[in-house]
């Protein structure tokens, strides 16, 4: 995952490959333009900022509008027992991860360990591909231990 540290190096060391790519083509193409290095710096400076707070401030919407169920995504999970029922404790207990969980599906294992979080049972295994239809599934997660 990333950090918002990193996220912050990043759009510094990309700020400052366009300011010098834009340096670059200025001196090539436009010879007679003529500029101040504490202006470029200053521009510079102010690019980071306002890229910086523009991606904190869309986090910061997203994760709201997240939290209140904006924009998740519509997951059904495959698989009753306890790697799904880790997977969707998870889902339910951080809404901000985006996820809203429509349903389970018994993968036929005969193992259910879903008793402390409620989510429906929708089918079994081979009902998928009519679940994501009827259900506008946006992605589907597997959480059976052959999988992990």
């Amino acid at each position: 995952p990333v950090t918002h540290l990193d996220e912050f190096f990043q759009i510094i060391i990309y700020n400052l490959l366009a300011l010098l790519f834009t340096v670059a083509l200025l001196t090539l193409f436009v010879r007679e333009f003529q500029y101040h290095r504490a202006l470029i710096l200053l521009g510079a400076g102010l690019t980071i900022l306002i890229d910086t707070f523009g991606r904190v401030l869309h986090a910061q919407i997203q994760w709201q509008m997240q939290a209140r169920g904006i924009g998740d995504d519509r997951v059904l999970l495959i698989g009753a027992g306890e790697i799904g029922r880790m997977l969707l404790q998870k889902m339910v207990q951080h809404p901000k991860l985006g996820y809203q969980v429509i349903g389970v599906v018994d993968a036929g294992k005969g193992e259910r360990d879903l008793t402390a979080v409620d989510a429906p049972i929708l089918g079994a295994l081979a009902d998928v591909p009519l679940l994501i239809d009827t259900y506008n599934i946006d992605e589907v997660i597997i959480g059976l231990p052959e999988s992990s």
